[in-house]
């Protein structure tokens, strides 16, 4: 799942980065700050100068460490749909968050309902930041994910749907 998913989103937003297993080494604590830092300014920035850049080396970066491990999967429905920016924008943010997570746990168990609770909510700021630049790129499966954050919901939400959307697909997909 995870390569897929990382291939589809790399056409998507990076068609300039080759995807392809290295034989690297494990990440040194300098990529995993300038990982953070990326991920952190592309929530605040998605659309900034330098916001294309950042994805690439992050895809790439992620694609070649053997440590860091994210999980990918579509849990907003209409996502990913079409040639649609802003959804890919999102998406791509949505697995930067959950890298966040993995980074920020690596000497952890790996607790999928929480690297994706923490992507969701990474693609959520950013795409508030999206639609104040430009209100016409509101998405109505992000704008229901919002409405569940306002009211507190939104944990309980991407649990249930990693549960049946995420988990439950078949592997090798």
């Amino acid at each position: 799942m995870r390569w897929q998913s990382l291939i589809f989103v790399a056409a998507l937003l990076c068609p300039a980065v080759a995807v392809a297993q290295s034989n690297r080494g494990p990440s040194t604590i300098a990529e995993r700050d300038r990982a953070l830092t990326a991920i952190a300014d592309l929530e605040l920035h998605p659309l900034g100068d330098k916001a294309q850049e950042e994805r690439s080396w992050l895809l790439r970066w992620l694609t070649e460490v053997p440590d860091v491990h994210v999980l990918t999967c579509i849990l907003v429905p209409g996502l990913g749909k079409g040639s649609n920016r802003t959804g890919s924008l999102i998406l791509f943010q949505m697995m930067a968050g959950g890298a966040r997570y993995a980074i920020e746990h690596k000497d952890e168990p790996d607790n999928p309902v929480a690297q994706f609770q923490a992507g969701v909510r990474s693609g959520l700021r950013a795409y508030e930041m999206v639609v104040a630049a430009n209100p016409n790129n509101r998405q109505a499966g992000m704008e229901e994910v919002l409405q569940l954050s306002k009211a507190g919901e939104l944990d309980a939400w991407v649990a249930q749907r990693v549960a049946t959307v995420c988990m439950s697909a078949p592997k090798g997909r």
